[in-house]
């Protein structure tokens, strides 16, 4: 075998080999080139209303739903950023264009509370900044996360985020000690009525336990009697319920007798249709015990003197005719009309002598004062507004349907207290008896681990606390509601209607 020398391999080689294309590197080349191509064509077809749904990063929610193939464009402006963190999405001009295609259409909202918020801030803020579109049929526009919130209200106390109430205090964590304030609503009861709810849950209701004032079933008029037929303790006394005065606005299957004795069925799934308790009527929840002698409840005082003088007159007009009836020799058909018109002329020419006997029945020892405080002197009203709040928590949703479960005592406890002493209506009256936030904070936790350890093998979605829970940005009380934020004497249905679609919109959106 012949040796060959490292020279005579190097002339196997071609020295100008680098000059020629390998075809590995022109098929890269070639496809590179094709890649931007495709890239530069697709690129300008993306612009293209043609190609518009295939920008979307996802299903539109179920409100918004119709528009998933077609009309994008009634949502998004050409070259208009919508999210306010892509490029210039957060300025002024960006923004007002973006609120106004979502106010123009469908919806109304004219401002975000501009009296609490500084203008500087909403003028940043587009829809989308908490409204985050694209993330499934099933997704809940307005269930925000907390983080929408607490950006501004972890130091909304010490920011000039609020130009108003300067009491407002940070929130950043319900369930944590500090993490939210007390609840504002419940720190005084703005009510002039003195009630006391000690006495009415006693058997009998007595001032004191042991009395002579307890109520029997015979004690009141027969009338009323059947309400309370199935309210009679083994020793004959009245034992009221809470169900007795405090009717749901919406019934919830299960829970009709709710309030009224632990034993009564109830079912396993709460509503969100019952809010809100209907107002006490005095014709249907006191009147029983309260008897006013025939006279109307809540008149003023030139009313209660027409009816005083009426029902007097009538009584005596009466009185008269029976005797004229049981005279001897006078037939009661005959010659009655001219005696019974003299009676009645001179009775309304005495008139004023019903007036002392209207003010001794409106004075410190008549009818009234019993639960009203009486109206300044030359009032024309007899006693002061009851100024009883129709909702308690102002600021809040709170469904009582959602609740039923719980019984009463759970958030009402004071309601119950028993002593053997006696009672003090007008102080009772002035205590809030709704528990407090340390209260809720027993069964709503924010972290799901800790709600796990509170209620085993329960739903994920159970006693959450969410700041979208309670409150509802959008749903800001009508000026007619804060204004006649307090029940009367006569609470029409169309009031009652009006707060519970308020309610209602809050927990619908």
């Amino acid at each position: 075998m012949t040796k060959t020398t490292g020279k005579e391999r190097s002339r196997r080689i071609d020295r100008f080999y680098y000059e020629a294309l390998d075809p590995f590197v022109r098929f890269k080349r070639f496809a590179g080139l094709c890649g931007l191509i495709l890239g530069l064509v697709y690129a300008a077809w993306s612009f293209s209303t043609s190609n518009a749904v295939q920008m979307s990063s996802g299903d539109l929610s179920h409100a918004h739903s119709a528009w998933n193939e077609t009309g994008c464009e009634q949502c998004h402006l050409p070259n208009v950023p919508i999210r306010p963190d892509a490029l210039f999405g957060s300025s002024v001009e960006n923004v007002k264009l973006n609120n106004d295609k979502c106010n123009s259409k469908c919806h109304s909202v004219t401002g975000h509370f501009d009296a609490r918020t500084l203008s500087v801030v909403l003028q940043h803020e587009s829809c989308s900044e908490c409204h985050r579109e694209h993330l499934g049929k099933d997704f809940s526009l307005v269930e925000l996360s907390d983080k929408n919130c607490v950006r501004c209200h972890r130091q909304i106390s010490s920011s000039l985020l609020v130009n108003i109430d300067k009491s407002v205090g940070n929130a950043f964590d319900f369930s944590a000690a500090g993490g939210h304030p007390d609840f504002r609503s419940l720190s005084k009861d703005p009510g002039t009525i003195k009630f006391s709810h000690v006495q009415h849950m006693r058997p009998g209701q007595p001032g004191k336990p042991g009395d002579l004032t307890i109520k029997r079933l015979n004690d009141i008029p027969p009338q009323y009697r059947s309400q309370y037929a199935n309210r009679v303790d083994a020793d004959g006394l009245i034992q009221l319920t809470c169900a007795d005065c405090h009717a749901q606005d919406s019934p919830v299957n299960g829970y009709e007798y709710s309030g009224s004795s632990s034993n009564e069925p109830r079912q396993s799934t709460p509503s969100n249709e019952h809010y809100l308790y209907r107002p006490i009527d005095f014709d249907t929840h006191c009147i029983a015990c309260h008897d006013l002698g025939g006279m109307p409840h809540g008149l003023n005082r030139a009313l209660s003197k027409e009816a005083l003088q009426s029902t007097l007159a009538k009584t005596q007009l009466e009185v008269t005719k029976e005797a004229l009836r049981a005279s001897p020799g006078q037939d009661a058909s005959d010659n009655l009309v001219e005696p019974v018109s003299k009676t009645k002329e001179s009775i309304m020419r005495s008139l004023d002598e019903f007036q002392p006997r209207l003010e001794a029945l409106l004075s410190d020892n008549g009818w009234c004062i019993k639960c009203h405080q009486l109206a300044p002197k030359g009032s024309k009203e007899i006693v002061l507004e009851s100024n009883l709040p129709k909702r308690w928590f102002q600021g809040a949703v709170f469904p009582h349907g959602e609740h039923m479960m719980v019984d009463c005592k759970a958030c009402h406890q004071q309601a119950f207290v028993q002593s053997d002493q006696g009672v003090d209506s007008q102080e009772e009256a002035s205590i809030v008896m709704i528990a407090g936030i340390e209260n809720c904070r027993e069964c709503h936790i924010s972290k799901p681990l800790d709600r796990a350890k509170v209620f085993a093998n329960s739903q994920p979605s159970v006693a959450q606390a969410n700041c979208v829970d309670c409150h509802r940005y959008h749903v800001d009380p009508s000026p007619n509601i804060i204004n006649k934020n307090q029940a009367s004497h006569v609470f029409s249905s169309e009031n009652l209607e009006l707060v519970r679609q308020y309610v209602m919109r809050g927990a619908a959106q």
